[in-house]
């Protein structure tokens, strides 16, 4: 899953019930990114202050950013983050076609 390497760089020092809830909320945003908390709290099942918990940690380790305004924004991934997903996925587009024997 294109996620493992970004929650591989949030499990350091975030303990495994939380882990979990930030890990789900990354697969959410990798497949819809620009959500609020209150649409993201409603697709992963948790509470909004929930949530909003996971966001603030993913803010705090540079993962996501919050864009636009206070009532209709949403969270993205970072630049960084962004930078790394393409590169995995390069990677993988790379590892498939020399096993194809493209």
């Amino acid at each position: 899953m294109a996620s493992d390497g970004v929650s591989g760089r949030v499990d350091e020092g975030v303990n495994e019930g939380v882990n979990d809830g930030v890990k789900e909320s990354i697969d959410i945003l990798i497949n819809i990114q620009g959500l609020n908390a209150t649409e993201i709290a409603i697709r992963i099942k948790k509470s909004i202050p929930t949530v909003e918990r996971y966001l603030r940690i993913l803010r705090q380790k540079d993962i996501v950013e919050f864009r636009g305004a206070p009532k209709t924004g949403g969270y993205y991934f970072t630049e960084k983050v962004n930078n790394i997903l393409n590169e995995q996925n390069f990677l993988c587009q790379t590892s498939k076609h020399k096993r194809s024997g493209g």
